[in-house]
């Protein structure tokens, strides 16, 4: 698996990730996915399948944003996507590194997510690199789809 940054030609793959990931009600509209890739305040990370298996150009990706927020730099994982095959070897974990690396690199101090709390593997996965839940937000997701607000700190107060 090669993990690098999006190019502007990975968003028919990209968004075909994404619709094979979300039921339409769930899902980002095309014109905001667009938007979110094109942000300079942020990275998109691929996991570029296709060293692997050429019929299978992409097997995940994650968009991280940053943003100033009073006195210090935060981060916010806006999604990270992998395809059903893939799901299960280190592709979710590689990509969150790869998008809290991206932080580090311009010295944010927090990383925030949502994550719904019925995602169990989601959430372990989270836990798992540190993310730490700090309250539940009732209808995130939708009416009767909670989500936990986590957070991880990249720099340690003193």
């Amino acid at each position: 698996m090669r993990y690098r940054l999006y190019q502007p030609e990975d968003f028919p793959a990209l968004y075909l990730l994404e619709e094979q990931c979300f039921a339409p009600r769930e899902r980002f509209p095309r014109h905001l996915m667009r938007q979110l890739v094109a942000k300079k305040d942020a990275a998109t990370w691929m996991a570029d399948a296709s060293e692997e298996d050429p019929k299978e150009k992409l097997a995940g990706f994650a968009i991280v944003e940053w943003s100033r927020a009073a006195e210090e730099r935060v981060a916010y994982l806006h999604t990270l996507e992998v395809g059903a095959r893939f799901r299960r070897q280190g592709v979710g974990a590689a990509l969150l590194r790869h998008c809290i690396a991206s932080a580090r690199a311009v010295d944010v101090g927090s990383f925030w997510l949502h994550v719904a709390v019925d995602n169990a593997a989601a959430r372990a996965l989270y836990q798992s690199q540190g993310f730490v839940a700090r309250q539940r937000e009732e209808h995130y997701y939708g009416r009767g789809r909670h989500a936990l607000t986590c957070a991880l700190a990249l720099r340690n107060v003193s």
